[in-house]
């Protein structure tokens, strides 16, 4: 569903909305695009509310996507007989998650 690609993971695409977001809360958006990122133009408030749930929408769906395929790699593991506590520990999985995460952790949060 994303529309920047092949090539920019998650969190970059992610920083490139939540940049297109907060230009829509101020009534721009994207126009165009050149060498320096992103092009704005003023747009009406119906634009504008549109594109941020449909960011949000694509959003959603790539979390859902993540999630589903974590829950179906689970069940496919189960079925083969590999279970925690029996072919692994939760710490050897703890472990594993936390390299996942360290590998494409590039989404800038907000302060809060």
């Amino acid at each position: 569903m994303s529309e920047y690609g092949n090539g920019l993971s998650f969190g970059q695409t992610r920083n490139l909305d939540k940049e297109r977001i907060k230009r829509a809360l101020r009534g721009e958006l994207v126009c165009g695009e050149d060498e320096n990122g992103f092009i704005y133009a003023e747009a009406s408030r119906e634009d504008c509310e549109r594109f941020i749930l449909s960011a949000y929408d694509d959003c959603v769906y790539q979390a859902k996507q993540s999630m589903d395929s974590g829950r179906a790699l689970e069940r496919l593991l189960k079925s083969k007989g590999v279970e925690i506590g029996v072919t692994y520990t939760l710490a050897e999985y703890m472990n594993f998650m936390e390299a996942a995460r360290r590998e494409s952790d590039d989404y800038i949060y907000e302060p809060e």
